[in-house]
């Protein structure tokens, strides 16, 4: 059972890059973000932050896709 290296390290770059993400966007949120349901002046924190928070999901979906793609995928040539 053969593993696609390169399929491996995508994926392993599409996970570390949402790292900080899954960070960031609850820091953002509970910083700036939720003063922004109180006062409607301020909404774009609170966009920015579930952008974020949205953006570092699908990173993570499709690193995890990626990996298991590589470990499992067999292309018949």
């Amino acid at each position: 059972m053969a593993t696609n290296k390169e399929k491996l390290i995508k994926g392993i770059y599409f996970l570390a890059a949402a790292f900080p993400l899954i960070f960031a966007g609850p820091i953002i949120y509970t910083w700036k973000g939720a003063e922004g349901f109180r006062d409607s002046s301020k909404l774009l924190p609170t966009f920015l932050s579930i952008a974020i928070m949205l953006i570092a999901a699908i990173l993570v979906v499709k690193g995890l896709r990626t990996i298991l793609s590589s470990l499992f995928d067999h292309d018949k040539k």
